[in-house]
This record gives structure tokens, sequence and C-alpha cells, in this order.
């Protein structure tokens, strides 16, 4: 009682109180910064000089240890994954341009491992390189090793070569490694990347890298009696540590596109650039160019990453999903699904193919080991085109009505993200290392505005990066397997642009058919094959030129989408 009376004598106390205990929470905390903030300055100043190092980069999952000696490059440090791969970290201080020649490490029980190099390093120029096969295989040995950097002096009257040495010890860690698997290859036959410009080859199914920062990679194709196999994500930069390159090896093989307007599907011989016939009667010699009859309007086409089978969505057609024998040309499966089934996608392993519904606004998850539904995704309004990522863990599908991509995991068959995008998207396409996604904006068709963008995502963050003008109704879009072009057609222009990816401009603008719509590339790289709906041809655009080399005339009605192997639609 005699609180609340002293608060009817002096109404203001509570002010009073609150506001001696902010005075005194105020003082504690000067007094808190003043005992302290040293030592928080400190921690920050260190994280600053750690990031500034490369500490934080992908490699730091690595336990880096300092290099003693080796004066003309300091800072400099090495790490030991347990992978057998051991991470040199030079900078140059020696103040003027070297010349990298080679980097030699000899273990203290004296196995040496030299790499050859050929990189230049500016005065004050850090970089990372990789040497093979000498570090201890098993995750806490320790290693104690002497590092000789062979080098010269561009700039120097002598210029050498010169060498430095040092001494390195540590222990040996396990680290997230980039993976490269292969597909398709015939038996354990040798295959080679290429990474951070040293060679690896193995027989195995897989091959682990430590992820380097802005370390370029390149995968070979590989010869077997006679057969070259290409790998279809051939080169890119980049992957974040972690990363799973799914590579399908495929060999240079015939093109099947579908015929809107004649219910068929069509082959293209890529040895001769002609058309497969079918002999209808052989009495009278006559032949259709439409080798596989599929029912109403044909749309999306894929080819499983071994070649053997053709999937082919048909609109309109109660069971509008048909699995076809590359080998003799039959139906093998009719899958039923929704009669609004559109473009559809087939996973790096095979194993899944994804199909878009226009109508019920679904993504349809379909097991090539049974041949039926094992999911049903919703995503955005009138799904129409869909890629998946080179290690196969999401899906990309655009909403033409939505003007959105969804993101799926393939973890999980669920959508993870929507990104907007411009108006109308109609076909997307994903680049070799993952990265970015290249979305066409089709816009209106007739008289409605048509569009004349294309979009750039960046898969690590979801969002568009860059806007690309284009022609008019740009549809179909594939990507070389270098990553370096994309090529678009432009349905309303009767054009093709090519984007190059490193500054994301249209670098060339190629006159083609009537209403080009379906776009796909060849496994070495060399030629595209794009579909004109309105002039029944083919266009065979040579990536060296940039210029039609050939015309495949008298295509059935309606040549659509195109497929030369596991890119999708």
């Amino acid at each position: 009682m005699p609180f609340k009376a002293f608060n009817k004598v002096h109404p203001n106390t509570d002010k009073h109180l609150t506001l001696l205990g902010k005075n005194k929470r105020s003082q504690s905390a000067l007094e808190y910064m003043m005992t302290y903030g040293w030592a928080i300055l400190i921690i920050v100043i260190v994280a600053v000089v750690l990031y500034s190092m490369g500490i934080f980069s992908p490699s730091s999952f690595l336990s880096f240890s300092g290099i003693t000696g080796l004066s003309g490059f300091q800072p400099a440090s090495a790490a030991c994954a347990s992978n057998g791969q051991m991470i040199v970290k030079l900078s140059n201080s020696l103040g003027y341009q070297v010349s990298i020649n080679s980097i030699n490490v000899t273990s203290s029980s004296g196995v040496s491992v030299t790499q050859p190099e050929s990189a230049t390093l500016n005065p004050g120029q850090t970089q990372e390189f990789i040497v093979f096969g000498i570090c201890p295989k098993t995750s806490g040995s320790s290693f104690s090793d002497t590092i000789t950097v062979a080098y010269t002096e561009p700039s120097n009257p002598i210029p050498g070569p010169y060498s430095l040495s040092g001494t390195a010890k540590g222990t040996s860690t396990t680290p997230t490694y980039n993976t490269f698997t292969a597909y398709n290859l015939p038996g354990n036959v040798p295959w080679t990347v290429e990474y951070a410009g040293m060679n690896q080859t193995t027989s195995a199914s897989s091959m682990n890298f430590v992820s380097l920062s802005n370390s370029a990679w390149q995968i070979y194709p590989v010869t077997v009696n006679g057969q070259t196999y290409y790998p279809i994500y051939a080169a890119g930069n980049n992957i974040s540590a972690g990363y799973n390159l799914e590579v399908d090896f495929i060999p240079m093989r015939n093109l099947w596109f579908s015929n809107y307007n004649t219910a068929n599907v069509s082959m293209i011989y890529y040895s001769n650039n002609t058309l497969a016939k079918k002999i209808l009667n052989a009495t009278t010699g006559a032949y259709t160019y439409g080798l596989v009859a599929v029912g109403n309007n044909p749309v999306g086409i894929a080819v499983t990453p071994n070649g053997q089978h053709l999937y082919v969505t048909s609109w309109g057609s109660l069971s509008s999903l048909l699995v076809i024998s590359t080998f003799n040309h039959s139906i093998i499966k009719n899958i039923s699904v929704s009669p609004t089934s559109w473009a559809l996608a087939i996973t790096p392993n095979g194993q899944y193919v994804y199909v878009c519904d226009r109508v019920d606004n679904t993504t349809l998850v379909i097991s090539t080991a049974t041949n039926s539904v094992v999911a049903t995704i919703p995503v955005g309004s009138n799904p129409t085109g869909i890629a998946i990522a080179p290690n196969g863990q999401y899906v990309y599908v655009v909403n033409h009505h939505g003007n959105t991509t969804s993101v799926i995991s393939t973890a999980t068959n669920s959508v993870v993200a929507t990104i907007p995008v411009g108006k109308k998207p109609l076909s997307v396409a994903i680049t070799p290392n993952g990265e970015y996604l290249y979305v066409t904006n089709q816009g209106g068709y007739g008289s409605a505005t048509p569009g004349t963008t294309v979009s750039v995502i960046s898969t690590a963050t979801n969002s568009v990066v860059a806007t690309i003008p284009v022609g008019s109704s740009p549809s179909g879009v594939a990507i070389t397997p270098n990553g370096q072009y994309v090529y678009v057609a432009n349905s309303d222009s009767n054009t093709t642009s090519v984007i190059s990816t490193a500054t994301n401009s249209v670098v060339a603008t190629i006159p083609i058919g009537y209403y080009p719509e379906g776009v796909a590339i060849t496994p070495n790289g060399d030629y595209v094959y794009i579909t004109n709906g309105k002039s029944n041809s083919v266009s065979v655009i040579s990536t060296s030129s940039n210029s039609v080399v050939t015309t495949i005339t008298d295509t059935p009605a309606g040549p659509a989408r195109i497929s030369y192997g596991p890119l999708g639609s």
C-alpha cells in the first residue's frame, strides 16, 4: 500500500523511474562497449582479413597451412584434400608480372609430382592452383611437402626461367567436392575432364575435384570402336562447391521432331540431312515422311539419354503421352495422362520424365522404369516450357499465362520458388554449369502485342539478372554444349537470334524459314536445327558461320518441337 500512496502523491514518479532505468541501461551498454568493444572490433577486422585472403571461398572447407619460404609469392598457403589433390594458393609479391610454368610438390617420403601451368600473375594478384595425386588420401593424415614454383619474368631482359621453393605442413581433410558423373558410355571406357587447366582421366563413373574459384572445366568426347560419344554438357565455369554435374555422353545420332498438323513424328538422318521415309505401299512405291503416327497434334518431344526411346505429348488425345522405340519406330506404350499435356524433359540419368499440363496447371512426373505417373505437381498458370538442371536437382517450368517460372525440387517434387519473368513466357533452356536460365517471352499472338525479349535468370538467387532484346515472338531456345551461345527462334520475325552468354547481348541475327519454333543443337555444337512451322521445313545453321547451310524441305505439315537428346523441349 505505501507504494500506491507514493504514486498518488507523485503522479510522474513512474516516468522518472522509467527514465532512470533507461539511463542505467544506457550506462551499462556504454561500459560493456568500453570493456569488450575492442575485442569485437578485432573479430570484425580478422574476419575481413580472412575473407580478403579467400579463407571463406569454396575451397575454405579445406585446412590451409602457410608455406614458409617461397619469398616471392607471399602470402602463400597450401591444403590437402583426401582425394589426393593439393590446392596451392600463391600471391605475387615480386612487384612485377610473372608467368607460372609449373608447380612441383615433393613429399617427405620422396614422392614428386610436377604440374605444368600456364598462368600469368600480376603484382599483388592471388591465384589457386591444383596439383593432383600428391596428398594423403586419409583425412587427418599429416603432410610435409616441399613446393617449388617455376616461373619466368616476361618484362625482364633475362626472363629466366627462375624458381622459388618453400615448405608446407598440415593435415589432409575432406572438403565438399565438385563431382562429374558420366552416363551412357559403353563399358568401363576412360573419359577425361580438364579442370583448372589440368586433365584427369578415369574409367570410373564419376570423379571429384576440390572446388576452386574461377576455375574453368571441359569434358572431352570419347571414341569407342570408331563411334564418338559427345558430352551433352561440354564446358563451363564456376560450378559451386558440392555440385554434381551429370553428363550424358551421346553419339551423333538422328533428330526427331513433332508435326503438329499431321499427327505424326519425323526423323532426320544426321549423316546426310534427309528425312527418313516410311513405305506405305511396296507395289505403288507410296511413302510418307511422317514416320510414326501418334494421334492428335503432337507437340512435346524428347529422346532418352541412352537414345532408345522417344517420349511425345499429343495435344487433345485421351492417351496423350506416347513412348516410341527409336529402334523399330513402333509405339510401345500409351501413358494415360491429361489430353492437355504439352512440353516435356527427361532427367540426365534417364529415370524420370517431367511433363507440363497447360490446362490443369500441373507438372506430371513419369517413371521411365514403369512408364506411369508417380507424382503431380501444381505449378503456375498454363505451363508451356521446361528444362532440368545438369545435376538433376531442379526442374524449371515456365508458366505462359502466369508470366512466371516455377522451380521444382526433384528431391520433394514440390515448387520451392516462383520467379516473375516477361510477358507470356514460352520456352526455357539452362546453361551447362546450371547457373543461368534463358526464358523466351513470346507475348501475344496474331494482332496482340508480341514479346521481344529473353529473360536471364540466376539459379543461385532465383531472380532475373538480365533482359535481352531479340526478335518478335521468341519461341524455342537452346544453348551450345560449351555454354557460350544461346540460339532463339523468333516466330514472327522469321529469324534466329544468337546471344553471347558472356555479354548477354545478340551477336548475330539469322534469316530462316516461316514461323520458326523448335530449336536443337548437335552434341558437338557444330549445327543448330530449327523447325519452321508454316513453311514445312527445317533450317540447319552452322555455328561457325552463323548461316543456314541446308534447308530440309517437304516435311509433314506443322513441324513443331525438335529433340536431339536429353535437353527437353
